[in-house]
C-alpha cells in the first residue's frame, strides 16, 4: 500500500516555491514508484521516476515545481469586461503512483494510488512567507473567516487616475460569487453600490478590471458621475471593490480607490508590469520624456562608377558617389517618467517593479506595448526620513519612437 505522508496545500506557489510531496509502502523490498503527472483531464503532463532514499528506505521525496512551472504564466487581458477568466495562471493536476518492488528477485509491479486535485498557480510568495501560508489566505473559500488576498502586493487604499488602467487577479476555490463595488463621496457618504455577476465555481482564477473608465463605460448612472480631485490632502470621492457570495456575505480583501485628477499641463500614462504573487499591477506616471539613439551597421563601397554621362567617375549630376552604406539599423527609444508623490506604503510596494518580468505600456489607442525597464535597483524611501516629497523616476526602453506622440 501507498501511503503518502506530506503533499502541498489544495493551491501553492510553483515560481521558486517548491511543490513537495513524500510517499512510502509498506513493502520492504520497494525499489522505485512511477509518477504520473496528470491534468484534470487526465491527459499527462510528465511521467518521472523516484527511487528510494536512505533517509527513507521504504519510500522517497520529490518536488514537482520545476515540471508544473512550466505549464502556468501570467495572463494579460485586454478587453473593458470588468470580469475575466485567466486560465493560464493556474492549472490543476493530479498524480497517479505506481510501486514496484522485487518479489523472489522479479521486479514487480504493486498497487498504484491516484490522488485528488492539487492546484499551483504562477506565484511566488518569501521564503518567510511560504513556510507558514494557508492557501485560503490566496483562494476564495466558503468558511474562512479571514480576507481573501488579490495577487497583488498594491496597498489596500491607493489613488487612482481618470484614465488609470487597474486589474485585480484572484483564485477561485470553487465558489459562485460576485463583485461588490460600492461609491462614496468626500464626506464618506455612500451614493450608489453595483454589483457584476460572473465568478463560478468552475472559474479557478480570474480577473477584474476596477479601471474609473470601464466602471463609467459600463454603468449609467442618473444620480452620479465620477469626480476626480486635482490634489492631495483634500477630501476626495472614491470607490471599494470587495469579491462577496451570493448570500452578501464578504469572500475577499476590500480595496479602496481615491479618485485624483491631473493637472491640465500633466501628461500620464499607465505602465503595466507583472508581479510575484502572478497577477499584474498598475501604475501611473507624469510627464515622459525620450531620448532617441539608433545603431547603424555600414560597409565601404568604391566610389568609382559610370556617370550618366558614361564616364567612369566618383560624382555623378553634382553628387558626389557614397563611400560607404547602411545596410542595418537599430533603433532604440528611451523614456523617463516620473510618480506623484509616494506615501510610504506606497514606496514599499514598488519593490515588485523592479523585479518584474513583464512590463507594458498602455498606448492612447488602449493597446499595450511591451518594453524593457532601465531600473536595476531601487531606494526604499521613508516620509521620516526625508525632507522632500518622495518620488520614483522610472526609466524604460523600446525599439518604438514617438510611443506618446
Amino acid at each position: 500500500m501507498i501511503t503518502i505522508t506530506s503533499e502541498p496545500q489544495k493551491f501553492s506557489p510553483v515560481k521558486n516555491n517548491p511543490v513537495m510531496f513524500q510517499l512510502t509502502s509498506d513493502r520492504s523490498s520497494i525499489t522505485y514508484f512511477i509518477v504520473k503527472i496528470l491534468a484534470a483531464d487526465d491527459s499527462v503532463i510528465a511521467s518521472q521516476k523516484y527511487y528510494t532514499v536512505p533517509p527513507i528506505p521504504l519510500g522517497t521525496y520529490f518536488d514537482l515545481s520545476s515540471i508544473l512551472s512550466n505549464y502556468v504564466d501570467y495572463q494579460l487581458i485586454n478587453t473593458e469586461n470588468i470580469i475575466e477568466t485567466t486560465p493560464n495562471v493556474s492549472l490543476a493536476y493530479k498524480l497517479q503512483i505506481t510501486e514496484y518492488y522485487l518479489s523472489i528477485g522479479v521486479l514487480t509491479q504493486g498497487d498504484t494510488l491516484t490522488t485528488g486535485l492539487f492546484n499551483i498557480w504562477n506565484g511566488e510568495l518569501r521564503r518567510i512567507d511560504f513556510t507558514d501560508f494557508d492557501y485560503h489566505q490566496y483562494a476564495l473559500s466558503s468558511g474562512y473567516t479571514g480576507a481573501t488576498q488579490f495577487l497583488t502586493n498594491k496597498p489596500l487604499t491607493t489613488a487612482i487616475y481618470r484614465n488609470s488602467t487597474e486589474y485585480l487577479y484572484y483564485l477561485n476555490n470553487g465558489q459562485n460569487a460576485q463583485v461588490k463595488v460600492e461609491y462614496y463621496n468626500k464626506n464618506n457618504g455612500l451614493i450608489d453600490t453595483e454589483y457584476v455577476t460572473g465568478i463560478t465555481s468552475t472559474q479557478m482564477a480570474g480577473r477584474i478590471n476596477v479601471s474609473p473608465e470601464t466602471f463609467e463605460n459600463l454603468f449609467d448612472y442618473s444620480e452620479f458621475s465620477f469626480e476626480f480631485t486635482p490634489t492631495f490632502g483634500t477630501p476626495a470621492f472614491y470607490y471599494t471593490v470587495q469579491i462577496i457570495d451570493l448570500s452578501g456575505n464578504p469572500l475577499s480583501e476590500k480595496r479602496i480607490y481615491i479618485l485624483r485628477d491631473v493637472l491640465n499641463c500633466t501628461k500620464s500614462f499607465s505602465l503595466i508590469f507583472s508581479n510575484e504573487k502572478g497577477g499584474y499591477d498598475s501604475l501611473t506616471l507624469f510627464n515622459p520624456q525620450e531620448q532617441i539613439s539608433s545603431e547603424k551597421t555600414t560597409i565601404g563601397k568604391y566610389p568609382f562608377a559610370l556617370n550618366s554621362s558614361g564616364v567612369y567617375s566618383d560624382i555623378n549630376n553634382g553628387i558626389y558617389n557614397e563611400t560607404s552604406t547602411v545596410i542595418n539599423s537599430i533603433t532604440t527609444s528611451q523614456y523617463t517618467a516620473i510618480t506623484d508623490v509616494l506615501s510610504d506604503d506606497t514606496a514599499k510596494w514598488l519593490r515588485s517593479i523592479i523585479i518584474a518580468e513583464k512590463v507594458f505600456v498602455r498606448l492612447k489607442n488602449g493597446r499595450f506595448y511591451p518594453v524593457n525597464l532601465s531600473n536595476t535597483s531601487y531606494s526604499i524611501r521613508q516620509k521620516r526620513l526625508s525632507t522632500d516629497n518622495n518620488r520614483l523616476e522610472i526609466t524604460f526602453s523600446c525599439d518604438t519612437p514617438g510611443l506618446f506622440d
